[in-house]
């Protein structure tokens, strides 16, 4: 419902007050804000998922999808979490057999998050990433449903595949260009000012 965060936005009274307390909720839904800021200033009101597919993905033979359409469902494999045993040990820091995978070399800094995430449901980790719900869904299995896959929630289920994923790193290494198409119009300075931190 893209109401939701435009209702709220001038309902300042109640939050202005408050003492500041440490926040995760915008690891979801900042992207339901940049979608609505999106629709805001762009001419034809596109969500950020219609203006990426139609200005960035469709002219590059890009596959992203934030909200996958129903019709490639059955092109999308189904997302398994990784076995316990492997979660166990790489919390514990234990040494694997391939101590070359990077999958399993985590600083110290991502093991004491993800024991947050997954043992401290107080946590602002769990909180955060775990907002998301559907009645009779496990959170195993939240990215297989299909009311996930087809919402547009654009910092949580972008869709695609390796091919567009390297389409989409050369853009950024070229600067907004790619095979002679460019997408940012001033080239690198409109790129970098787009991937500076504010």
């Amino acid at each position: 419902n893209w109401q939701v965060p435009n209702e709220g936005r001038n309902n300042t009274s109640e939050w202005q007050h408050m003492p500041p307390q440490p926040q995760g909720y915008h690891a979801v839904s900042r992207g339901l804000y940049a979608s609505e800021i999106s629709k805001h200033v762009d001419d034809k009101h596109r969500t950020l998922s219609q203006f990426l597919q139609e200005e960035i993905c469709e002219p590059l033979g890009i596959e992203f999808y934030i909200g996958l359409p129903e019709a490639l469902e059955m092109r999308v494999c189904q997302s398994s979490p990784p076995p316990m045993s492997a979660v166990g040990r790489v919390l514990s820091g234990e040494p694997f057999d391939d101590p070359s995978d990077p999958r399993y070399q985590l600083t110290d800094y991502e093991q004491q998050f993800l024991r947050q995430l997954i043992l401290d449901k107080t946590s602002l980790a769990h909180r955060a990433l775990s907002c998301i719900t559907l009645e009779g869904v496990s959170p195993a299995e939240l990215a297989n449903h299909r009311k996930i896959r087809a919402c547009q929630l654009p910092s949580s289920n972008g869709i695609s595949n390796a091919d567009s994923m390297a389409k989409l790193a050369a853009l950024c290494a070229g600067n907004g260009t790619f095979q002679d198409i460019r997408i940012f119009s001033h080239g690198k300075d409109t790129f970098d000012a787009a991937c500076a931190t504010a």
